[in-house]
This record gives C-alpha cells, sequence and structure tokens, in this order.
C-alpha cells in the first residue's frame, strides 16, 4: 500500500535515492543511470523517477519524455502520469485518450484513472460520462478512500438521485454502515423514492432488521409515508407484507409505531374508497403481520381484525393462525372508543351512498340520533288487538292519544307540547288528523311520567296473524331497551303471543321483556282472576324466568294502582349500563342500512330497466303521435287550402266572365260627333271608371263575404286540431303523470289571416285601362281591313262605323285575362303563405312531441348506460358495501369479547 501511495502522490524515486544533502535527487537518479551494473528494467524505474521529479517542477514535456521511455512493470502507471501530465497542460483530449489507453487489472491504478477520467468529464461538462465513470469507480473498488463520498457528492450536486438512491442502498447493504441506511431515509423524506418499485427496497430492510430494529422501524414508516397516497401504495403494502412476513415468521415482535401504521392503512383499504380485488391480496398477510407486531394492550384491534376477515372470506387465512385469534382475544385487555368508530362507519355509509345516488332514509338517522339520547330510556308497549294495549298506555301516560288500536305504524311518544311528525317525511299533523300515513311517526304530549323518568314509549302495531305484517316492523324491536307485553286477562299468554316472543328472544336475547295483565271486563271473580295470573306467571316463567308481571286494571285509577304502575316501570328501567347495549343497537342498525342499500342497489338496477322499457314504449307512442300530428296537419292544410282555392278560381272567372261585358259597353261613347282625335282616351278612362266600381262594388263585397266563411271554415278546422292535440296532450300527460304535455295551436294565425284578407279587399285599384294598346285610328283602320287607306280623319261617319265593328268584333278576353292575372296576383302571394301559417299553428305541438321523444331517448340511453355500468362493475356497489359489514363485524367481535365494556369496542 506504500508503493501505492507513493505512486499516486508520484513520490516512489524517494525509493531510489538516498537523503543526501551533497547531491540533489535529480543528480542522484542521473548518477544512477550512469552505473553500467543496471539493467533495462532498472533503468526504467530510474526514468520512471526522473520523470516524478520533472512533473513536480512542472516541466511536464521533459516529463512525459521520460515516462516514455518507461518499460515493463511501470509502463501503465508511466502511462497514467503522462495523462496526468497532458491534464495539467490542458490537454484534455490528449489525457482521456491516454487514460483509455491503460489496460490493467491493478485495483489502484484502474481506480485513479477512473477519478481522473471522471474528473476530466466534469470539467468537460459531460455529466452523463462522469457518472458512468464513478460508477464504474464504485463497482471497481467501493473502498477506495472516499470514492462512494466524491459519488454522494456529485449525485447529489447534479440532481441525480436515482444513481444517489442506488448508491446509498448498496452501500447500506455492503457495509452495513448505519450512516447509509440514514442517507437513504432522507432521501426517502425527501420524496425522491415514490416512483421507485418498493420491491427494490425489501434488502435493504431485510439487512436493516438484522442490524437495528428502531432504525428498521423508522426507514420501514418514513418509507409507508412516502407511498401514502401515491400510485404505488397498494404495491408498496403487499410487498412489503410479503417481505415482513418472511422476515417474522412465528417470531413476534413489539413496534408500537409500526402497529400504529399497519392500524392506519388497514382502516384506509377497508374504508370503502377501494375495491376488494385491489386489497384482498394484502389484507391477509397485513393483519397477520398486524397482529404479530400489536402489544397486548393495543392488540384488541388486529386481533378482532383477523377474526372479522376470517368470517367474511374464509380460508384466505391459515386455521392455526385463526384459531390462535381466537385465543388471543381472551387475554388482550386493550379498549378502543368503539361508538366513535361507529358513528364514523354510519357517516361514512351515508356519504357514500349519497355519492352513487342511494338514500339512507331519515328514518335511519332518526334512529341514531334517538339512540344517542343515553338520558332518555326507550320502552316498547306491544300486544294483540284485543289485549287492551290502548287503555294500558292511556293510563300510563295520563291522557288519552287518540290512537287507534288497530293501526300499522309505529308511535313514538315522548314528553313535550303536543306535536305529531312523520318522522319519515317530516310533515307536522295536529293530534286530531289522521296519523296513521307514514311508518314511524312521533308524538309529543304532556306528561309528568315520561318527563320524570326521561322515558320515550313505542307504541308498536298490534300482533297480527300475518307473519310479513309483523316482520315489517320487528327489527324495530331492538330500538327498545326493554319490552312490555300487554296480555288480555280473558285469554293470557296465547300460543300465537307465546310464538311471536320466543322469536322476539331468540333475535334480541338481550332485550328484558315484561307483561302487562290486562283485568279489561271483570267477568271473574277476584279469586279466579288470583288463579288464572298465577298460572299466567307460571307459563310465561317457563320461556322468561326474569320476566315480571303486573296486573293492571283500566277501571282502577287510583293513587295505588298508579304507584304500582310507576314502581314496575322504574324497577324494569334500572338495568345499566344502557351506553353499551345502545352501542350494539347502533351496530345492528348499521347492519340494517348496509341491507337496506343492497335492495336499493338491486331495486335501482330494476329501476332503470323499467325506466328503459318504459321510455322506448314511449318513444313509440310520441314517434306514433307525431306522424298523427303530422297527417293532421296535412289533412287540415289540403282542406284549408282547396277552400281557398275554390274561392279564388270563382274570383278569377268572375273576373274574366264579367270585364269583356263591362269593357263593350264603352261603345255608348262612339258618336258621329265625337271628336275622334280624343275618344281613345275618353273610351280608356271610362273603362278604368267601370271596372274599378265592378270591383267594389259586386267583386269584392261578394268574395269578402266568401273569405268570411273561409275564415269561419278554417277556424272550425283549427279548433277541430286543438280539440285533437288537447286529448293527445291529456294521454300522455297520464302517462307521464305530469302536465308537461301542452299542445296548443296558434290561433294568431287566423287574425293575420283576417288583417291580409281586409287588407286585399280595401286596396284594389287596377291600373290605367288602354283598350287599344296604343293604336293610332287609321292603325285600325288597317287592322279592321288589312289595306292602308291614308288620312280619313275627316270622314267621321267613317271612323264611326269602323269604331262600331271594333267593339263589335272584339271580344276583348286578352284584355280580360291580363286584368284577372293583375287583380289576383296578390290573392295569389297569400295562398302560397298559407302552408308556411299552418305550419305555424302545429309548431309548437311538433316541438313539444319533439322535444320529449329526445328527452325519452337520452333516457334510455343514460338508462343503458347506468345498467352497463352496474353489470360490467358490480364492485362499485358490492365491494363497499362488504367493507362496512366487515368492519361491523370486527365491531361485534369485540363485544362478544368482553359484555363489561362500557362505551368501548
Amino acid at each position: 500500500m506504500e508503493i501505492n501511495h507513493d505512486l499516486i502522490q508520484k513520490n516512489y524515486y524517494k525509493q531510489l535515492i538516498q537523503e543526501t544533502a551533497s547531491k540533489s535527487e535529480y543528480e542522484q537518479l542521473s548518477l544512477l543511470l550512469l552505473n553500467d551494473e543496471l539493467d533495462d528494467h532498472q533503468k526504467s524505474e530510474v526514468r520512471f523517477g526522473q520523470g516524478e521529479l520533472n512533473f513536480i517542477h512542472q516541466d511536464y514535456e521533459t516529463a512525459i519524455f521520460k515516462w516514455e521511455k518507461v518499460e515493463g512493470q511501470w509502463q501503465n502507471w508511466a502511462k497514467k502520469n503522462i495523462a496526468d501530465a497532458y491534464d495539467q497542460l490542458g490537454l484534455l483530449k490528449d489525457a482521456k485518450r491516454m487514460y483509455q489507453s491503460i489496460k490493467t487489472q491493478d485495483e489502484t491504478l484502474k481506480t485513479e484513472v477512473f477519478l481522473q477520467l471522471f474528473s476530466i468529464y466534469i470539467e468537460q461538462e459531460k455529466l452523463d460520462d462522469a457518472a458512468e465513470t464513478i460508477k464504474k469507480a464504485v463497482q471497481w473498488n467501493p473502498d477506495y478512500p472516499n470514492v462512494t463520498v466524491m459519488a454522494k457528492q456529485f449525485f447529489e450536486e447534479y440532481r441525480d438521485y436515482s444513481s444517489a438512491i442506488e448508491l446509498a442502498v448498496d452501500e447500506s447493504i455492503r457495509t452495513g454502515s448505519i450512516e447509509w441506511f440514514d442517507k437513504v431515509k432522507s432521501y426517502v423524506e425527501q420524496g425522491l423514492t415514490k416512483t421507485t418499485n418498493p420491491s427494490y427496497f425489501m434488502p435493504l430492510l431485510t439487512s436493516l432488521h438484522s442490524l437495528n430494529l428502531d432504525k428498521y422501524e423508522e426507514l420501514v414508516t418514513t418509507l409507508w409515508d412516502s407511498y401514502r397516497g401515491e400510485e404505488l401504495y397498494f404495491d408498496w403494502l403487499l410487498v412489503f407484507n410479503t417481505s415482513y412476513a418472511n422476515i417474522l415468521g412465528t417470531q413476534q415482535e413489539n413496534l408500537a409505531l409500526l402497529s400504529n401504521y399497519y392500524q392506519v392503512s388497514y382502516f384506509e383499504m377497508i374504508s370503502g374508497t377501494y375495491f376488494l380485488k385491489e386489497i384482498e391480496a394484502i389484507i391477509p398477510l397485513h393483519i397477520r403481520n398486524w397482529f404479530m407486531i400489536s402489544s397486548s394492550e393495543d392488540q384488541l384491534l388486529s386481533v378482532t381484525a383477523v377474526l372479522s376477515w376470517n368470517d367474511m372470506f374464509p380460508e384466505q387465512i391459515e386455521e392455526e393462525f385463526v384459531h390462535e385469534a381466537k385465543e388471543q382475544l381472551e387475554l388482550v385487555s386493550g379498549s378502543v372508543d368503539w361508538l366513535e368508530k361507529s358513528l364514523v362507519l354510519f357517516q361514512e355509509i351515508e356519504n357514500w351512498a349519497k355519492k352513487h345516488d342511494l338514500m339512507i332514509g331519515q328514518k335511519y338517522e332518526w334512529v341514531i340520533k334517538e339512540l344517542l339520547q343515553f338520558n332518555q330510556k326507550n320502552l316498547m308497549v306491544a300486544g294483540t288487538l284485543k289485549g287492551g294495549k290502548n287503555s294500558f298506555l292511556e293510563g300510563l301516560i295520563g291522557s288519552s292519544l287518540e290512537i287507534e288500536e288497530n293501526h300499522h305504524s309505529l308511535y313514538f311518544i315522548k314528553e313535550g307540547k303536543d306535536s305529531v311528525q312523520a318522522i319519515s317525511k317530516e310533515e307536522d299533523f295536529a293530534l286530531t288528523d289522521e296519523a296513521s300515513v307514514t311508518n314511524l311517526i312521533e308524538i309529543k304530549t304532556e306528561s309528568h311520567l315520561l318527563r320524570e323518568m326521561g322515558l320515550q314509549i313505542i307504541d308498536s302495531p298490534v300482533l297480527s296473524r300475518n307473519q310479513n305484517q309483523n316482520n315489517s316492523w320487528k327489527s324495530m324491536i331492538n330500538f327498545a331497551d326493554h319490552m312490555v307485553f300487554v296480555l288480555n286477562g280473558n285469554h293470557p299468554f296465547t300460543n300465537e303471543e307465546r310464538t311471536f316472543l320466543l322469536e322476539v328472544k331468540k333475535e334480541f336475547p338481550d332485550l328484558a321483556v315484561h307483561f302487562i295483565f290486562n283485568k279489561l271486563d271483570g267477568i271473574y271473580s277476584e279469586h279466579e282472576e288470583g288463579r288464572i295470573l298465577a298460572e299466567t306467571k307460571s307459563r310465561i316463567n317457563e320461556y322468561f324466568s326474569d320476566a315480571k308481571v303486573l296486573s293492571f286494571s283500566p277501571k282502577v285509577t287510583g293513587k295505588k294502582e298508579a304507584e304500582e304502575i310507576t314502581g314496575f316501570i322504574k324497577n324494569m328501567l334500572k338495568i345499566e349500563p344502557i351506553e353499551q347495549r345502545r352501542n350494539k343497537k347502533i351496530l345492528y342498525f348499521i347492519k340494517e342500512v348496509i341491507g337496506y342499500l343492497y335492495e336499493q342497489r338491486t331495486e335501482m338496477e330494476k329501476q332503470y330497466l323499467h325506466s328503459v322499457s318504459w321510455n322506448e314504449e314511449m318513444v313509440e307512442k310520441l314517434k306514433a303521435a307525431h306522424h298523427q300530428v303530422n297527417d293532421l296537419e296535412k289533412e287540415e292544410s289540403q282542406s284549408i287550402k282547396n277552400a281557398y282555392q275554390e274561392i279564388k278560381d270563382e274570383m278569377e272567372t268572375d273576373i274574366k266572365n264579367a270585364v269583356p261585358s263591362i269593357l263593350k259597353e264603352c261603345k255608348d261613347l262612339i258618336r258621329e260627333d265625337t271628336n275622334f282625335k280624343t275618344l281613345p282616351e275618353q273610351i280608356n278612362r271610362e273603362a278604368t271608371l267601370k271596372l274599378n266600381h265592378y270591383f267594389e262594388s259586386k267583386l269584392i263585397p261578394k268574395f269578402s263575404n266568401s273569405f268570411s266563411r273561409w275564415l269561419e271554415v278554417s277556424n272550425v278546422a283549427f279548433i277541430r286540431s286543438q280539440s285533437y292535440l288537447k286529448e293527445m296532450a291529456e294521454g300522455f300527460n297520464s302517462l307521464y303523470e305530469s302536465d308537461q304535455f301542452l299542445l296548443e295551436g296558434d290561433f294568431r294565425i287566423l287574425d293575420d289571416w283576417q288583417r291580409d284578407i281586409e287588407r286585399l279587399s280595401t286596396s284594389i285599384q287596377l291600373e290605367h285601362i288602354n283598350l287599344f294598346n296604343k293604336m293610332t285610328p287609321s292603325q285600325l283602320v288597317l287592322k279592321s281591313s288589312g289595306k292602308w287607306l291614308g288620312s280619313i280623319t275627316a270622314n267621321k261617319s267613317l271612323l264611326y262605323k269602323m269604331y262600331m265593328k271594333f267593339f263589335e268584333g272584339e271580344d276583348f278576353s286578352q284584355i280580360a285575362e291580363n286584368i284577372a292575372s293583375q287583380f289576383m296576383m296578390q290573392f295569389e302571394l297569400f295562398e302560397r303563405g298559407l302552408t308556411r301559417d299552418i305550419q305555424m299553428f302545429f309548431k309548437k305541438p311538433y316541438s313539444v312531441v319533439q322535444g320529449a321523444i329526445q328527452e325519452a331517448q337520452s333516457e334510455i340511453e343514460g338508462n343503458n348506460e347506468a345498467i352497463g355500468t352496474l353489470k360490467s362493475n358490480p364492485e362499485v356497489y358490492r365491494d363497499p358495501l362488504t367493507l362496512f359489514q366487515l368492519r361491523v363485524h370486527q365491531y361485534e367481535w369485540v363485544m362478544r369479547k368482553n359484555k363489561t365494556l362500557a362505551a368501548y369496542i
């Protein structure tokens, strides 16, 4: 090692010379070289030393020259020194080339080469090459001084944390140094390992477990914290539990902090947030390890976790281990505030239900709230129809409640200002109202006995021969702290009553049942009543050994009798501790809630299926309705347009028939003494006047009446259509059980038509008529004879005859056509808009029906998607409810363990 040190420090030359003041070190080496007795190997050794001296004196070129002549043993070291010299000269490329040319298995030399290359790469900012090189150095010679420290500092400085973590893990396992384990822990604390596969750390943890248990617990819990809430959290739990189970074997350890981590993670996993497939491979190992490391003081939860998981998922935990857990349950002495845990569980179930569109219902919320009233005692009074239950209740409370004897509700009677409240619907009723509208009803009445005893009485439905009817309210028996069963003194403790009460005892073994012997009509003598009462007590005690029987007569209400009843009730209420009993009841109703939610899940699927089926049927009906409205529109549109067409055609015919006759009347203006120069203009003016007069006095009045009748016919058609639409709307509203279908036509169309017809009737004004179409008299002559006669205007007789012949021979049909066309144009424009206007009448009904079709189709699509989700992912509902049930099982195991615990699980 000394030689290696000298070689590294370039002090090897000192081993070749003597320390003397007479000659310098270099002179001594030069003299050695002149010694002929030295062989080539020895001379190379001297040159090697000369190179070192040159290097020390910064004569790098000469040093290189000397080292280049070195052969044999020191050749690789000489190459390394040459590379060092190049480095000093700034010739990094040459230095790197020379370092890389060295092939050696010498640990020291090879490590030094790695370190020198590492330094060059950093200087050149080739960080990847630097990282690879320092890793090689660590791998080749991890014990080399400072090599791992240099590597750690480099990785941390340049944030290559994956390499830093790898280095720290490897060195921890290799050296067993707690310092390196702490370095790993610091990386974990910085959040640098969250994405690292947890299996990577298992050899590290196994190594640390054998070295230092406290440090092992610290590192495990630090890793646990880093993975919690991350993607690899469940991988961590599975891998670590598997590894730790192998470490533990059958050995138990007391690690309080780690035990707490196990507890927290266990309740996280079974909170209902995760699916069973995500945790079922983890839990058995998890709770096994938890059991193995928890102390006897805090082992209660881990033991019950094992037993409850085995209840729900048998054969997942070894039978021997389950047996060991049952034995340990008898020995544990710890306690947990289970009431708080139960209430937290109920709240979590309620939140989960709301998130998944399920409802727990006000009934269970009210029940849990009432059970937490530890100062209030709950007494159920039950009996048959003829047992006289109401008379006993009124005698007990001291007032009439006006409750029917044969009711089917549960009445909760407590002290307070008179009121009746439907618990499930939050509806208040006056005491005189019919109060059997809901399942659970709270009655408040002023009563000294209820107030003094802090008592709430539950008046149950009468016992029925219908078992299903009894079962509908039987679970609420567990709400009561005590039960009083009212017997008919004439027929006490019948087979029917006994059967029912034995079922109650079997299902609710902790419930104390006592009896009231109700002497209803007093048909027996006092002696006979005593005998019947004694026999009844004897028969009752065969099945209910602790039951008390009190004789009661509704006809005797003296002070003594009142004190007997009060004393009877007070003695009954002395059973303690009430807190533990209530805790157990809360768990019972939490189980009921879970079962109720299971049923809702099934019912939800049925509702979705029913909704799909119903909406598909509605779509068919709505589409049929859409077609019917379309047919109705076409039918009424055609009818209205045909009627209008008939009027329009008749009007046009009248015009064509009337116009020629009116025009021929204009020949009366032609006389022999007429001024023929102005005659054409006079005739045209007269023709225009006559035609306008015809339109205004004859045509328009006639057809105004026709259009009025047409409007009436159209109105009737629209009313008929509206009647059909109303009937259709009523049908759909009946199917939908709502008034969402309002199929109203737009009658404003008739008002628009009325205005348009009036406008058409009052705005008629023909253009100026030109019968001669701008023809001159001479042209008229030409038109008549076919010959040009020249200017004959002076001959009035001839012109007169020609004009008369023109009027007699002209039929004016073309002019009539033009006038009819001009006049009818606006009526035709109105006609063209009729189809659009009639469509406007039906627009809203169309829109309502089409909207309902789209809504139904959307419902179908949404429900089918929901059904698909329920069927393809049943675990969405099933798994959380199963895990809620698992927690109830765990709490029940604690109560089985020690029934004397109060307010604990």
